[in-house]
């Protein structure tokens, strides 16, 4: 089983990152580059949601002693999004 690069798009925005006026609100805009760390965490935990969802789904499909192969982009732990050279690419696109 394989899967490249698809992994990293939520399956739904938080709704504490839509509510306008609280700490995660991420003022309608689709990037997170830029955001609090309040926002990156929100986005954070659904991540891990929607991959635990992803690899128990996975583990029903996968025939014994079968292979997963997982391609991400990803960032050293510890720094920010906007420190990586995709998310600049992305930064370019999506914020005037």
């Amino acid at each position: 089983m394989h899967s490249a690069f698809s992994l990293y798009w939520l399956s739904q925005v938080p709704q504490e990152v839509k509510e306008e006026g609280s700490k995660t609100w991420n003022k309608g805009r689709i990037s997170y580059l830029r955001s609090f760390n309040q926002v990156i965490e929100a986005l954070r935990a659904q991540f891990f949601s929607d991959m635990e969802t992803f690899i128990k789904a996975r583990s029903a499909e996968l025939a014994p002693g079968g292979l997963l192969v997982v391609l991400l982009p990803v960032r050293t732990h510890g720094t920010h999004p906007f420190e990586s050279y995709g998310a600049n690419i992305i930064d370019c696109l999506v914020i005037p």
